[in-house]
């Protein structure tokens, strides 16, 4: 499990003023704006809510696009774009939207535009679509799904095909924001300069350098805009973005690189904090790959787990700034989930691990090394280094990290499924579930 470490410069000032309201031209003029800026990268694909998979592209996503409802600091979801959301049987809801919900340009948005984003997303296979399983008739390749009805201007209907945990609270999720009718005019240009309904809308978005946001003057949902508006500056490393910062180019940086994992709350004096967060990271080996298909695969997926110590790790190359986990999820949900079959991998026992290589070897013997792709822009580096020297004594194999030099490279390759090896992963949790876990990065889809 992650924790999160955000610093913060001696002159940041995190609430302002709201700034005066700007017309709804898709082009303004931000000279002049006081920006509270912070480190990004650029995302990997155009901003459409259901065709995302990045953290990158999500943050800015849940800025500039609101949902039926949002969850609070408590995890609760309250509602957002909707007025009311009625719960009619164990698999159906009506839902109601507020009048006054509009769009950056000004026009409303309806139901349609809600029911047509889903239906849409399925019907394209965007990156995220699976999130509407639970809805009746996803899947059956239809144009659209049976569980979805329009009743009026601001009214829908929705059906799931059988009793969902939490339904409400996944409305949170950025894949159920609605996109503007023009969308339909082509998907990846709306998405390169999306007319968004949240609290924020894209000023300017300067390709691997930058994006702009102002403040909606539409938007008048609870989420509220407190600043003038927010850059979000793209580096190459960590390191330069931390510089940035220490230098006071930068407002705040949401992590700190290993290199000053050590000493970053000395040198930041107190404009630091460190507190855990619902998101954790772990090795993908894809299906396709031929080493780790069939039984002999399965024993060296539970063998490489096993062939490193991540208490160790944890404690000396990332200074406890991550907890170990014990089960499928971040360790909050460990307790409550129990002994799940399969957890035993998560121990580092090197002796186990040895046994089920040979008894793999036997069955179909190794070739190749161990790659662990990363991209080198985000302070994976010493971990990675960490984890292949221990998977390469523990199971006597070659075994070393393949860098890519940006994020964005990074997670084409892993889209593409051009990645040759394994490689990092990371998953944010988008409501406070474990099944936000579990179904989203150990389902079989």
């Amino acid at each position: 499990m992650l924790k999160r470490v955000l610093s913060v410069s001696a002159a940041a000032t995190l609430v302002l003023a709201l700034s005066a309201c700007v017309p709804p031209d898709q082009t303004p003029d931000i000279s002049g704006v006081d920006f509270i800026t912070t480190d990004g990268a650029e995302p990997q694909n155009p901003l459409l809510p259901a065709d995302i998979n990045d953290v990158p592209a999500a943050t800015i996503v849940n800025l500039i696009y609101s949902g039926l409802v949002y969850l609070n600091e408590e995890g609760e979801a309250e509602y957002d774009v909707a007025q009311k959301i009625t719960q009619t049987s164990p698999t159906e809801y009506d839902v109601v939207l507020r009048e006054d919900a509009k769009f950056s340009d000004g026009s409303s948005v309806r139901a349609r535009d809600f029911v047509d984003s889903w239906n849409a997303a399925v019907q394209n296979n965007m990156l995220s679509s699976y999130f509407f399983k639970p809805i009746l008739g996803f899947g059956e390749g239809e144009p659209t799904m049976r569980g979805l009805k329009v009743t009026g201007d601001r009214t829908f209907h929705i059906e799931l095909a059988e009793p969902t945990a939490n339904f409400v609270k996944r409305l949170g999720h950025s894949v159920f924001f609605p996109m503007h009718p023009s969308a339909e005019k082509g998907y990846d240009a709306y998405g390169m300069n999306p007319i968004g309904n949240g609290p924020y809308r894209l000023a300017r978005w300067d390709r691997d350098e930058k994006i702009n946001l102002i403040p909606n003057a539409e938007y008048v949902g609870p989420r509220k805009s407190r600043n003038e508006g927010l850059e979000f500056r793209f580096y190459e490393t960590e390191e330069e973005s931390y510089a940035a910062l220490q230098r006071g180019e930068l407002d705040l940086v949401t992590d700190v690189p290993i290199t000053h994992i050590h000493r970053f709350e000395e040198e930041l004096d107190g404009r630091s904090f460190n507190e855990t967060s619902a998101m954790f990271s772990f090795i993908t080996i894809p299906a396709n790959d031929p080493m780790f298909r069939g039984e002999a695969g399965a024993l060296r997926r539970r063998a490489i787990s096993m062939s490193f110590d991540r208490t160790r790790i944890a404690h000396e190359v990332l200074d406890d700034t991550v907890t170990p986990v014990t089960c499928f999820a971040t360790q909050k949900y460990c307790p409550e989930m129990g002994m799940i079959p399969g957890q035993e991998v998560l121990v580092y026992n090197p002796e186990k691990a040895r046994e089920l290589w040979a008894k793999a070897d036997a069955i179909s013997p190794w070739t190749g090394p161990f790659l662990l792709g990363y991209n080198a822009d985000g302070g994976h580096a010493e971990w990675v280094d960490a984890v292949t020297k221990q998977v390469s004594e523990t199971l006597g194999i070659e075994a070393y990290g393949r860098a890519f030099s940006t994020f964005k490279k990074y997670r084409q390759a892993v889209t593409d499924r051009q990645m040759r090896g394994s490689f990092r992963s990371s998953w944010q949790a988008a409501y406070p579930s474990e099944v936000n876990f579990l179904e989203p990065v150990f389902a079989t889809r």
